[in-house]
């Protein structure tokens, strides 16, 4: 049975925000990303560390618009551990079962809600998602690492959370699943950032590369949650992977900043739209 206070709570507080556009957003439209084009790291089969490649190679930011989930509401599962089986050996699937990791992650979709306007109706199974939408998410634990599709995928599709299940990073990848990309592979990255390819491990220098056919929303911003900050890739921890131009230093954003909070309503404008002729 669906769980109706999230979603009532959500309406409430979605409803009563309008939906204002910045003129530097304005141009925070859906475009098409081939990912054909860009390598996965060989150890973890991710693109930039956390996003998980397409199998059909499109995704996107500000992705196809029929990437973008309609009328901007995103309806998810958390998954607890149950039994599976995975390339042909049975075990179990561990996923989230404490009330305190499932209150972690509905705050922090909350609180996303309330900044951005997009809804996130909670479903106790699958099955019941998919009688009321085509489209959906399934919450899963991701151990030491969390990860996402770029976007809209289509059907039911898979985020996976780290244990610890940090706000920030709840939101970082939820943030990947409404379409948005890291700033770090913006076309005007080098004009805002140093990157020591020195200090980072060979294989994962790919994960770098710039999106040259995404559309850039806003200016670049070191306080988005979409940023990664100065130590967190580099192989020793006492050396950067990236620093600003005048050489200091910066940690990845604790919380949305007004960019990442400013692209989500530029990109969701015309959805919001739908959603309000309802």
């Amino acid at each position: 049975m669906k769980k109706l206070f999230p979603l009532l709570f959500l309406m409430i507080i979605s409803c009563s925000k309008e939906e204002v556009i910045v003129d530097e957003f304005a141009d925070c439209k859906p475009t098409v990303i081939e990912f054909e084009a860009y390598v996965a790291d060989p150890e973890t089969g991710l693109i930039e560390f956390d996003i998980i490649p397409p199998k059909n190679g499109k995704a996107s930011v500000t992705s196809n618009a029929d990437l973008l989930w309609d009328k901007g509401i995103v309806p998810y599962v958390i998954k607890g551990s149950e039994p599976c089986t995975i390339n042909g050996v049975s075990g179990t699937c561990v996923g989230f079962n404490r009330e305190e990791d499932k209150a972690k992650i509905r705050n922090a979709l909350a609180e996303l809600s309330k900044d951005t306007g997009i809804l996130f109706p909670e479903y106790e199974t699958v099955e019941a998602l998919k009688k009321e939408h085509k489209d959906g998410v399934q919450i899963i634990s991701g151990f030491a690492s969390s990860s996402s599709y770029l976007g809209k995928k289509g059907g039911m599709q898979v985020l996976k959370l780290a244990f610890g299940l940090k706000s920030a990073v709840i939101k970082h990848e939820f943030l990947h699943a409404l379409g948005l990309n890291h700033e770090f592979t913006r076309k005007d990255r080098d004009e805002y950032v140093d990157i020591f390819f020195e200090n980072i491990p060979e294989r994962m220098h790919r994960q770098f590369d710039i999106k040259e056919e995404a559309t850039d929303c806003g200016e670049f911003d070191f306080n988005s949650v979409m940023m990664y900050g100065s130590f967190e890739i580099s192989k020793d921890s006492t050396k950067t992977e990236m620093t600003k131009k005048d050489g200091s230093t910066f940690e990845r954003g604790a919380d949305l900043s007004e960019g990442d909070i400013s692209s989500v309503k530029a990109l969701y404008e015309d959805k919001f739209k739908e959603r309000n002729q309802h």
